[in-house]
């Protein structure tokens, strides 16, 4: 009987150790998962914040860019109205000559 004893000793405390076993590696597949959670909300933070910082700095350039063109445009305007008021009744009897002249 004592071998038997010994037996069934060896046998418990081997459940044991499956048991143990098993309930660590729940534990490390549940740390695991809390892990990789944490991961990606950090991931995703930092790809937003880079999302909104680069989005920043887009409309930046855009706005920068639209206000020098403008700025052109106006330039170009300007001129091209002085010299209109300069040439203006200069062309208007060229163009009546030609005209007339046909």
């Amino acid at each position: 009987m004592d071998i038997i004893s010994e037996i069934l000793e060896t046998d418990r405390l081997a459940e044991e150790k499956i048991c143990q076993a098993q309930k660590k590696s729940e534990q490390i597949l549940a740390d695991a998962d809390k892990k990789c959670a944490e991961i990606k909300a950090q991931s995703e933070k930092a790809v937003e914040l880079h999302r909104t910082e680069t989005q920043a700095k887009t409309e930046k350039k855009v706005q920068e860019k639209s206000a020098k063109a403008h700025a052109e445009t106006d330039i170009k305007i300007n001129a091209l109205d002085k010299l209109f008021e300069k040439n203006s009744d200069a062309w208007a009897e060229e163009i009546a000559e030609r005209i007339l002249s046909e």
